[in-house]
């Protein structure tokens, strides 16, 4: 009820008394987790029992599992819900005046779509160091009509607000964001002259100063890449992992990309790219549908070689269903690949063969103690590597 029921009479009350110039949403929705990192799982309340068992027939789930069919129903149902929330706050802050700007974190109802760049001790290494960048070209990859609103967070952490990361981290995010055309914006939880850590007012400072001089040279940017990349809207850890690591092979080999969220994925977003690269995605019937339409190569990786439309893409035959697992095991390239001649495999793989192009699976070998190295000989199971999609 606060949310869907006295949030948006709350924005009206506001409105009506004071002459804002925006309203920022921070985090409406289903969450799982609280601010002290205890994760509550699915809310089991009559009420979310109730409305989820009238939108969709089923019984609300207890756990999240991107493999059950009650969960993708959640999932979307989550979507409606917040799509609905959202347009109510809209609907009321336009009321009083278009010149007011709605900010949250999602392009539905929102005018500026806010994101974060932070840190957080209790993640896991390595530190993923592209993270304004991505929301940037996230951003102008899926909705470009939108403003970013990306907030550098000074924290080191959420419950370590005190400390900043480092001047040289604040001044990566900075630069991250202007490269893509965003604009800035600096968070500390406290006042300026009473906060206990400062080294990175002056980073934010000469950066601040820096793009307000050269304003002109970093606004209307327009993507002309020759590879899109689709980021799963909910991934999974080993989802998250395919993505990033994709995200991290195009910027450091400084392949012009553009990046596009799942959910906004459309045939005119990706008519005119070469080559898109998915990476670990769930294939469903939205998005092959749409990439079955497209004119140009796809790359689609970690997903079950059983699906009709990839064999009749990639040409598959001869498919064995039977997952093994592989450790020190390698593929043999195609001769195009002048220098690695060999391609690692590290976990569950299966073999099938294609029309052309078959690559051979050479099995692991021993990898120690170091004077004993070898092995690696040839197993005739083959992998297929080129077909009609790329």
């Amino acid at each position: 009820e606060y949310q869907q029921v006295l949030a948006p009479q709350i924005v009206d009350e506001a409105l009506g008394l004071y002459p804002l110039d925006g309203v920022f949403f921070n985090m409406p929705g289903y969450r799982t987790m609280d601010y002290s990192h205890v994760y509550h799982g699915i809310c089991q309340c009559e009420a979310c029992k109730r409305q989820f068992h009238e939108s969709t027939g089923m019984e609300l789930p207890i756990e999240e599992d991107l493999d059950s069919p009650a969960y993708q129903m959640y999932l979307a149902f989550q979507k409606r819900m917040v799509q609905k929330m959202h347009q109510a706050i809209r609907e009321v802050v336009k009321r009083h005046s278009n010149e007011i700007a709605v900010a949250m974190y999602s392009p539905d109802g929102s005018d500026i779509f806010m994101a974060e760049s932070n840190t957080e001790l209790h993640r896991p290494y390595p530190v993923w160091e592209y993270m304004a960048s991505e929301n940037a070209m996230v951003l102008n990859g899926s909705w470009p009509e939108k403003i970013l609103g990306n907030i550098m967070i000074n924290a080191s952490s959420l419950d370590n607000r005190f400390m900043s990361v480092s001047p040289w981290q604040m001044d990566l995010r900075c630069h991250e964001l202007m490269a893509n055309g965003a604009g800035l914006a600096f968070c500390i939880i406290g006042d300026f002259p009473e906060y206990p850590d400062t080294k990175n007012f002056s980073v934010v400072q000469e950066n601040y100063a820096y793009l307000e001089e050269n304003e002109r040279w970093y606004q209307g940017f327009r993507t002309v890449a020759d590879i899109a990349l689709i980021k799963p809207t909910h991934p999974s850890a080993w989802q998250q992992e395919a993505y990033r690591g994709a995200f991290k092979a195009l910027k450091q080999n400084h392949y012009s990309f553009t990046v596009v969220d799942e959910s906004a994925v459309s045939f005119s977003m990706l008519n005119d790219i070469p080559l898109v690269l998915v990476p670990g995605l769930q294939p469903t019937e939205r998005l092959l549908e749409v990439l079955d339409a497209l004119p140009c190569k796809v790359v689609y990786t970690g997903v079950s070689a059983t699906n009709s439309t990839f064999e009749r893409w990639f040409g598959l035959r001869e498919i064995d269903t039977k997952p093994f697992q592989v450790q020190g095991a390698y593929i043999t390239n195609p001769p195009s690949f002048q220098q690695t001649r060999w391609t690692l495999l590290q976990g569950p793989c299966c073999t099938f063969k294609g029309k052309q192009g078959d690559l051979e699976l050479r099995d692991a070998g021993m990898f120690g103690p170091p004077e004993m190295c070898g092995g690696n000989v040839p197993t005739g199971r083959m992998f297929r590597h080129q077909g009609p999609k790329g």
